[in-house]
C-alpha cells in the first residue's frame, strides 16, 4: 500500500469490512467462502480488476486433472464402487489434506462419472 495505490486499497478496506461484518473475527474457512462470494459478484460484474486482486488472496485450485487423481486414488483405497457410497467418498475427500483446494462440485461430477 505504499505505493499510494487509492484504488487498491479502498477496495481492500470494503473487502475487509465485508469479511468483518459478521463478527470481529472470522476463520480461514469463512474468509475464503467470503472472498468466493465477491469474486462470483466480480465475475457477473465483469470486473476483472477486482477479480484479479481476489484470485490473489483465494488459494489456488487443483485442476481438473489433479482433483480427478485425488478422487480416483481416495476411491481406488476405500475400495468404493457404487453410486450409494459417494457420501462415503464425500467424507474422504474432505480429510483430505489439500481439501481447500478442491471444488466439491467437480468432486461430484468425477464421482457420477467413475461410480456405477
Amino acid at each position: 500500500m505504499k505505493a499510494q495505490n487509492k484504488e487498491l486499497t479502498s477496495f481492500l478496506r470494503v473487502v475487509i469490512s465485508d469479511i468483518t461484518r459478521d463478527s470481529k473475527e472470522a476463520s480461514d474457512e469463512e474468509v475464503i467462502k467470503k472472498l468466493k462470494t465477491l469474486k462470483e459478484n466480480a465475475i457477473i460484474m465483469s470486473n476483472a480488476y477486482e477479480i484479479g486482486i481476489l484470485d490473489s488472496y483465494l488459494p489456488s485450485m487443483f485442476s481438473l486433472e489433479q482433483v480427478r487423481e485425488v478422487v480416483i486414488d481416495i476411491v481406488t483405497k476405500g475400495g468404493y464402487t457404487s453410486k450409494q457410497q459417494i457420501g462415503k467418498v464425500m467424507t474422504d475427500v474432505r480429510n483430505h489434506p489439500d481439501v481447500k483446494k478442491i471444488e466439491n462440485k467437480l468432486v461430484s461430477e468425477i464421482l457420477k462419472d467413475i461410480l456405477v
